[in-house]
């Protein structure tokens, strides 16, 4: 199983449910969001979300971070990914 999966989503809806993002890698990465979440049997789901290369930062092409839709996750722990995509709305 691989600890890094790809979600498309509007980044609205990201800072909607997730608040406003940190800043990572200045040359790589525009918004991340490391997050610890507590699913429904309690358990911590923790993992993070990030763009790549794929914005202002790294394509120096006047794009904005609002308009990235492809989004890497990482997961620490087993079932984050899941979690993610159900709090999202998005399967």
């Amino acid at each position: 199983m691989s600890n890094v999966e790809h979600i498309y989503v509007q980044y609205s809806k990201l800072v909607q449910v997730f608040g406003e993002p940190g800043e990572g890698d200045p040359d790589k990465v525009d918004a991340e969001w490391q997050l610890t979440l507590v699913n429904e049997q309690g358990a911590e789901l923790i993992g993070e979300l990030y763009n790549y290369k794929n914005g202002p930062n790294y394509l120096q092409d006047g794009s904005r971070v609002e308009d990235i839709t492809e989004w890497h996750m990482q997961q620490e722990t087993t079932g984050f990914f899941e979690h993610v995509r159900q709090l999202l709305g998005n399967s």
